[in-house]
C-alpha cells in the first residue's frame, strides 16, 4: 500500500496529510489543511502520524454521464457524513472506539484534465489493500 500511495503523490502533484486529534473536528483541521474540493482518493490511518494502519479509503468526487462532476470534491467529502452521522461526531467516536490517540489522513487531488476517475483510484486502492491483507478495511463496508 506504501508504494502504492508513494506513486500517488508522485503522479498528482497536489496532496497532503494531516492529523485529527481528539477534540478537534475535522471541518477545522480540513479548512486549517487548506484540503481543496477537487475531486481524489483519500486514507484514513489509526494514530497520529501513522501511514501503516489503514482503517479507510475513500473517494471524492463523482462525474456524470456528460462528463461534469458533482459539487463534492475532498475537503466537502471529508466533512459530510458517514454511516448516517456528521462526520465530524463519527470520527470522534472512532477514535474513542479504537482507543488512538487521534486518526492520520492522506489525501491526492485527481485533476480532472488528467482523465483520471476517482473511483477507478479508489478501487485500485482497495484492491492493493484486499491483496495484502485478504479483506477491506475496518471502516469500509463493502466494494
Amino acid at each position: 500500500m506504501r508504494d502504492f500511495m508513494e506513486a500517488l503523490s508522485k503522479q498528482h502533484s497536489i496532496n497532503g496529510r494531516f492529523d485529527l486529534l481528539p477534540l478537534e473536528t475535522i471541518d477545522e483541521v480540513v479548512r486549517r489543511s487548506r484540503v481543496p474540493n477537487s475531486p481524489g482518493l483519500y486514507v484514513i490511518f489509526d494514530g497520529l502520524g501513522c501511514q501503516t494502519n489503514v482503517i479507510y479509503i475513500g473517494r471524492a468526487g463523482t462525474i456524470r454521464q456528460d462528463g461534469t462532476w458533482l459539487s463534492q470534491g475532498l475537503s466537502a467529502r471529508l466533512c459530510r457524513k458517514q454511516s448516517g452521522k456528521y462526520r465530524k461526531h463519527y470520527f470522534r467516536e472512532v477514535i474513542e472506539q479504537r482507543k488512538v490517540p487521534g486518526l492520520s489522513f492522506a489525501w491526492f487531488a485527481l485533476q480532472g484534465d488528467l482523465g483520471i476517475l476517482p473511483c477507478l483510484v479508489e478501487a485500485q486502492a482497495l484492491q492493493r489493500y484486499f491483496e495484502a491483507h485478504k479483506c477491506l478495511p475496518p471502516l469500509n463496508k463493502s466494494c
